[in-house]
């Protein structure tokens, strides 16, 4: 299974990155907006990581291509991109849409709300 992951530069994405590299047989795909994002402690021949630009639709369509799973963290309190996890939420749905366009659809949604922060799982069908 590919499991793309935007926001894997942070702590919980380097977290789940660790866990399933060491549990699993899964490739990652890992997102990163600036190149020194990129931590120097994960490497692995599973783990890809993929510059994107949320705000560009042919960037996020590129993240996403070839994923089965997408885990979606959102900090809504320092990111400049997400201002409220509703607007990260209407991202997802617009992601959504533009994956179905590429013969994908994601329908399982897991939502987990921790203080200022939101995981966001969707699996494809």
């Amino acid at each position: 299974m590919n499991i793309a992951i935007l926001g894997a530069p942070g702590c919980v994405g380097r977290t789940i990155i660790k866990r399933l590299l060491d549990s699993s047989q899964h490739k990652i795909i890992a997102s990163y907006r600036m190149e020194e994002e990129i931590p120097k402690d994960i490497q692995n021949d599973r783990l890809i990581w993929k510059q994107v630009d949320l705000l560009n639709p042919s960037s996020a369509e590129n993240f996403l291509q070839g994923s089965d799973v997408l885990i979606y963290l959102i900090h809504s309190l320092g990111a400049k991109i997400l201002k409220s996890s509703i607007y990260g939420l209407q991202i997802l749905r617009a992601m959504q849409r533009r994956t179905s366009a590429l013969k994908r659809s994601f329908t399982s949604v897991a939502l987990f709300l921790t203080a200022g922060m939101c995981l966001l799982i969707l699996s494809a069908g």
